[in-house]
């Protein structure tokens, strides 16, 4: 059976992403920063799908963390056919207050992580006949918003690293999706909800499951690489 890996499968857009692996017939290594219910939740669900489930906790804010994770993961299972890059982070700081320590953990997490992590699991994507690796990205990397900047040059150098390695990695595949209003972060009130909204064309929030459709679409499409696919209700044309 193929099985797939998703970082950061806990909650909100990585857990939809599971199980909708789960149920296109994938076994699902899930990760999260650290045990906890929420990972025993999803694996549960992907069980009573019928498929197996791995879970596997480690932190993606260094470069020993992510080879960790690979290690472990294939210690589990030799061969990968979709590893799902889903952990980030999100934080708005205006760039007059931003710490090089907040740069830092910005870019290790966004960028640094997907990169090592990938580059160790290679072995493991290299047992495929149809490998697929899937960024989740965000249109900021390629439209910068206010007082993001450390996120959004996160973002924009995962852009950069999906074009680079389709080139350099092939016949594995390499592509990102551009999630829109999907999961708002929890601080978030509804006037500032609202004015996001505005600038949406299709004027509505989207859901984690539409992040989840688009990942099974990039991994059972086989002729697609290098790409970001903006899956945000037209605001990437809206800002």
């Amino acid at each position: 059976m193929p099985v797939a890996l998703v970082t950061g499968a806990g909650v909100r857009v990585g857990r939809a992403v599971a199980l909708a692996l789960a149920d296109a017939g994938y076994d699902v290594a899930l990760h999260a920063h650290s045990h906890r219910a929420a990972l025993d939740d999803v694996a549960a669900a992907v069980v009573a799908r019928g498929r197996q489930a791995s879970l596997h906790a480690a932190d993606l804010s260094t470069v020993e963390g992510a080879f960790a994770l690979g290690e472990d993961v294939m210690a589990r299972w030799p061969g990968l056919d979709v590893v799902v890059h889903n952990a980030a982070l999100f934080a708005e700081v205006p760039f007059a207050q931003l710490t090089p320590a907040q740069w830092r953990l910005m870019q290790a997490v966004n960028l640094e992580a997907p990169a090592f992590l990938t580059q160790r699991l290679l072995p493991a994507l290299r047992r495929s006949p149809a490998a697929s690796v899937v960024c989740i990205a965000d249109v900021a990397g390629e439209r910068p918003i206010r007082r993001h900047a450390h996120y959004c040059v996160s973002k924009a150098g995962l852009l950069m690293l999906v074009k680079a390695l389709a080139l350099e990695l092939a016949p594995i595949r390499v592509n990102a999706i551009g999630p829109g209003a999907v999961a708002f972060p929890d601080d978030y009130d509804a006037d500032k909800v609202a004015r996001i909204l505005a600038r949406v064309p299709l004027g509505r929030t989207g859901s984690p499951d539409d992040i989840a459709a688009a990942v099974v679409f990039l991994a059972a499409q086989g002729y697609v690489t290098g790409q970001m696919l903006a899956v945000d209700g037209g605001r990437n044309v809206g800002l």
